[in-house]
């Protein structure tokens, strides 16, 4: 799934529909958003589904999943939302404005704040499950890339800046080359990255999807980091779910296990390398799959990696000579960051997610129209 928000403005001929029905209660109010978020989750056995989660009657905020088939485009949106807004909500001259791609935590967080204000009467929502992030098997991190393509020159040039090795250069001139196609047609190779820390190796799965994703051969720019995954981490749902959601993007998965003592990688991990072999082999044409080796404790890295070489294929990338001075510099973890994930060092993901957090923690003026001035 690609998760999205976005802003939905429209006029409503003479004052009628939800203007109106905002002036008499909130109980009224809720009623009607209930019925246009229905409909517009009426689609989601189609792959998509959306919500209002927060705004006013003639500028709603909308949290959107789309199925990564489908070839998303803001065209498509706004064909998407157009009906359920101008027939439930009354609703013309409808406009679909500041649409970005969100993290599948954020659009959990939309869950979330909708349900807080009684907007979730079809519960069909929760059918796109994200509620994965207080898994106590396995931890997941997200990150969003900058939405900038990039051209191969400045791909080349950040290699350089990490001095990078020649089998991440190498890859880089296969995926510029020519001779690949330029748009998203499932994944014929995934990645196996070999350093000696975390950090290191995720300054290469972003250069990786960068460049794929200015290719046109990643659809969405979410990248999410699958760690410290435990002996009891099979079967797990919320595991089969971060397969799902990921489609589209790009799944990191460090295979160093927990911080437990676990003696024999191979015997104490030989369910979690079943299911999540099977998971891959389901997966691995909609979700670019990154395995991160750590060279100062491989885990269960042999073991999953007997296992699923036999069904796709994986290129090998190690770490370069500048990878472990730098990643700190270029890359730190999402936390240090203080963009809970959003973006490289620059501004662009800190304010796109300052913005989203505005909306789903509304300013007094929201509250003012849903709690004060209408009465239940």
């Amino acid at each position: 799934m690609l998760f999205f928000s976005c802003k939905v403005s429209g006029r409503y001929a003479g004052r009628t529909n939800l203007e109106k029905v905002f002036e008499k209660s909130r109980r009224e109010a809720e009623s009607a958003i209930c019925k246009i978020n229905e409909a517009l989750c009426d689609e989601l056995d189609e792959g998509r589904c959306a919500f209002i989660y927060s705004g006013t009657p003639g500028a709603w905020h909308v949290a959107v999943a789309f199925n990564a088939k489908e070839n998303f485009s803001a065209q498509r949106l706004k064909k998407f939302l157009e009906v359920p807004f101008k027939i439930k909500a009354g609703m013309d001259n409808i406009s679909v404005t500041d649409i970005q791609e969100i993290t599948a935590k954020d659009f959990g967080k939309a869950i979330g704040r909708a349900d807080d204000l009684d907007f979730l009467g079809n519960r069909r929502v929760y059918d796109v499950s994200v509620d994965y992030f207080r898994n106590f098997t396995f931890k997941v991190r997200e990150e969003m890339q900058d939405k900038t393509r990039l051209s191969k020159k400045k791909v080349q040039a950040r290699a350089r800046e990490i001095l990078a090795d020649q089998t991440l250069l190498d890859e880089i001139e296969r995926i510029f080359s020519d001779e690949n196609v330029t748009r998203f047609h499932g994944h014929p190779v995934h990645y196996k990255i070999i350093a000696e820390s975390q950090e290191a190796a995720m300054v290469i799965v972003r250069l990786l999807a960068e460049a794929l994703y200015s290719r046109g051969r990643l659809l969405g720019r979410r990248i999410s980091l699958v760690s410290e995954i435990g002996e009891s981490c099979y079967d797990e749902s919320d595991m089969e779910a971060v397969f799902d959601q990921a489609a589209g993007t790009t799944l990191a998965i460090e295979l160093r296990g927990s911080n437990e003592e676990h003696g024999n990688y191979a015997s104490a991990f030989e369910q979690v390398t079943q299911f999540i072999s099977r998971l891959v082999k389901k997966h691995h044409r909609d979700v670019l799959c990154v395995f991160i080796e750590r060279t100062d404790n491989p885990g269960f890295t042999p073991s999953l990696m007997s296992k699923v070489e036999e069904d796709i294929d994986i290129i090998e990338i190690y770490e370069g000579a500048g990878d472990r001075r730098r990643s700190g510099i270029l890359a730190p973890p999402c936390e240090k960051r203080g963009l809970s994930g959003y973006g490289r060092c620059g501004n662009q993901g800190g304010n796109q997610r300052e913005e989203f957090l505005h909306r789903i923690d509304p300013p007094s003026h929201f509250q003012q129209i849903l709690q004060g001035r209408i009465e239940k």
